[in-house]
Protein backbone atom coordinates (compact mmCIF):
# COMPACT_ATOMS: atom_id res chain seq x y z
CA UNK A 1 0.00 0.00 0.00
CA UNK A 2 2.77 2.44 0.90
CA UNK A 3 4.60 1.73 -2.34
CA UNK A 4 1.48 2.48 -4.38
CA UNK A 5 0.81 5.67 -2.41
CA UNK A 6 4.36 6.83 -3.08
CA UNK A 7 3.86 6.18 -6.79
CA UNK A 8 0.69 8.27 -6.76
CA UNK A 9 2.46 11.11 -4.98
CA UNK A 10 5.23 11.21 -7.56
CA UNK A 11 2.79 11.10 -10.48
CA UNK A 12 0.35 13.72 -9.25
CA UNK A 13 1.30 17.20 -8.14
CA UNK A 14 -1.94 17.63 -6.19
CA UNK A 15 -0.56 16.15 -3.00
CA UNK A 16 -3.59 17.10 -0.90
CA UNK A 17 -5.60 14.51 -2.85
CA UNK A 18 -2.97 11.88 -2.15
CA UNK A 19 -3.07 12.82 1.54
CA UNK A 20 -6.83 12.27 1.51
CA UNK A 21 -6.29 8.89 -0.15
CA UNK A 22 -3.71 7.97 2.50
CA UNK A 23 -6.08 8.92 5.27
CA UNK A 24 -8.90 6.89 3.73
CA UNK A 25 -6.61 3.90 3.21
CA UNK A 26 -5.41 4.01 6.81
CA UNK A 27 -8.97 4.24 8.11
CA UNK A 28 -9.99 1.29 5.95
CA UNK A 29 -7.00 -0.72 7.19
CA UNK A 30 -7.99 -0.03 10.78
CA UNK A 31 -11.56 -1.08 10.12
CA UNK A 32 -10.37 -4.32 8.52
CA UNK A 33 -8.10 -4.98 11.50
CA UNK A 34 -10.99 -4.34 13.90
CA UNK A 35 -13.19 -6.81 12.03
CA UNK A 36 -10.46 -9.46 11.95
CA UNK A 37 -9.77 -9.04 15.66
CA UNK A 38 -13.47 -9.22 16.49
CA UNK A 39 -13.84 -12.42 14.47
CA UNK A 40 -10.78 -13.98 16.11
CA UNK A 41 -11.99 -12.97 19.56
CA UNK A 42 -15.40 -14.50 18.90
CA UNK A 43 -13.81 -17.73 17.63
CA UNK A 44 -11.52 -17.92 20.67
CA UNK A 45 -14.43 -17.22 23.02
CA UNK A 46 -16.34 -20.08 21.39
CA UNK A 47 -13.39 -22.47 21.76
CA UNK A 48 -12.88 -21.55 25.41
CA UNK A 49 -16.58 -21.98 26.12
CA UNK A 50 -16.45 -25.64 25.14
Amino acid sequence: MNKRLNQLESQHPESWKVEELKSSALNLSREIDDIRCAEATAALRELLRK
